[in-house]
Formats: structure tokens, sequence, C-alpha cells
């Protein structure tokens, strides 16, 4: 990906199934949720949610890492705003076993 673009999952659930479970306004958070690929805060926002079981009262991206603080000031989540690709042979000798990576 550029530096300003960031990878968001995509919605794997029909809307029809999502508002049942939420209610009204699904459209709009998909749509946000979404969004997430053009804002690296967002971006980042996204990847400290349930990164940690402390509840985090404050957040910044610097560098491409999310950090989350608790009340205190405290840091208590460090995530990548991206993970990095990591690319591996597909016979793996040393196991004796064939990989495969699904996206």
């Amino acid at each position: 990906t550029s530096p300003n673009v960031y990878y968001i999952p995509p919605v794997h659930v029909p809307a029809d199934y999502l508002v049942q479970m939420f209610g009204p306004g699904v459209e709009q958070a998909i749509e946000t949720y979404r969004s997430a690929v053009k804002d690296i805060e967002f971006a980042g926002l996204l990847q400290l949610f349930g990164s940690s079981p402390q509840i985090m009262d404050s957040f910044e991206v610097k560098d491409r890492v999310a950090y989350g603080y608790n009340a205190k000031g405290e840091l208590v989540a460090t995530v990548p705003v991206t993970e990095p690709p990591t690319v591996r042979e597909h016979y793996d000798a040393k196991l004796d076993t064939y990989r495969l990576d699904v996206t």
C-alpha cells in the first residue's frame, strides 16, 4: 500500500443481517468504517480496538504506530497501523511442510 492508504478488512456480512443485529444506521457505519483507508488516525483507532483488556481514554498515531493510553496517561497498547507483509517460501524444509498463505 502507499504511505497514505491503509488496509481495512472488508465487511463480509450482508447489511440486512447487520441491521438485524445493530439496528438502523448500519449503512452509515459501514461507510465510515470503509473511509478508514484514507485516515491514519481512524485506522490507528480501529487497530487499537480490542488490543488491550484495559480501557483506553486517549490515543495517538506516530510514525504509522498507534499508542493507547489509560486515564492516568499510561501506555497500555501499541500496535502498527498496518502490518508489514511477510512473504514465506511455499515449502518449509525445516518443518517439512507446505504453506498456504490466505488473505
